[in-house]
């Protein structure tokens, strides 16, 4: 019985640091570098780039930039909205609703 309860605290922590790292890991956002100066792809030197690049691509390329601090700037308000929908679901199954089951 010793051995299980030491084997319990020996390994439990870890195990418990590792869900740990992994739900804060999975919540953590996964921001990309928008304006760091740095290119990925060809060289400027590459002149196929050129001749392959249309000029949507840039257009494209502006809009999803200029869109990206809008929707970060947004999420707070989300997650706010987010758990106010659910501390109304949890009250309402505190109340004893007959609430549809789609619902619980």
């Amino acid at each position: 019985m010793t051995e299980k309860i030491l084997e319990y605290r020996t390994a439990k922590p870890d195990q418990l640091k590792l869900a740990l790292d992994s739900i804060l890991s999975s919540q953590r956002p996964n921001l990309p570098h928008i304006d760091d100066g740095l290119e990925s792809g060809p060289s400027a030197d590459s002149k196929e780039m050129e001749l392959d690049e249309e000029p949507r691509t840039d257009e494209k390329i502006r809009l999803v930039k200029g869109k990206i601090p809008s929707n970060i700037s947004a999420m707070p308000v989300v997650l706010v909205r987010i758990k106010e929908c659910i501390s109304r679901i949890e009250k309402a199954r505190l109340l004893q609703w007959n609430n549809h089951a789609s619902w619980l």
